[in-house]
């Protein structure tokens, strides 16, 4: 009986995850009329249009340079800057070191979303929208 549930759980699960990336691989081969009107069918002809439009109108290398930049950049300066953090709270012994360890602790309970709007209005006020440096 556990072993039938899992498998029924389990493919309910696969289900939930593969049918709507089917449907985003199967829209990318329709017409954008086709998208609307059928969004559930298999395209009637099968087109590579809306490639070639995303590799020609749009600057894909660009975008990828700059995720590939923020990205390195930001977990270079994370790691150093959370492992020097880590060892001074790890040294401290005392009852400040414990409460700083509980302040960080509570930190990461913060969704970081929260944090999403107040950030953007600190880096428009500073001139740092559409910037690497935000």
């Amino acid at each position: 009986m556990y072993r039938v549930s899992r498998v029924i759980a389990l493919v309910t699960f696969a289900t939930m995850i593969l049918l709507p990336s089917l449907i985003v691989v199967m829209g990318s081969f329709k017409t954008d009329a086709e998208v609307y009107n059928k969004p559930l069918s298999l395209p009637d002809v099968w087109s590579l249009d809306n490639y070639r439009r995303l590799l020609s109108d749009s600057d894909l290398d660009v975008s990828f340079r700059n995720s590939v930049i923020v990205t390195l950049a930001s977990v270079i300066l994370t790691l150093i800057l959370a492992s020097l953090a880590s060892f001074a709270i790890a040294r401290m012994i005392t009852v400040s070191g414990k409460v700083l360890a509980g302040l960080f602790a509570l930190g990461l309970a913060i969704p970081a979303q929260i944090n999403l709007v107040p950030i953007y209005y600190i880096f428009k006020d500073l001139g740092l929208t559409n910037s690497l440096l935000a």
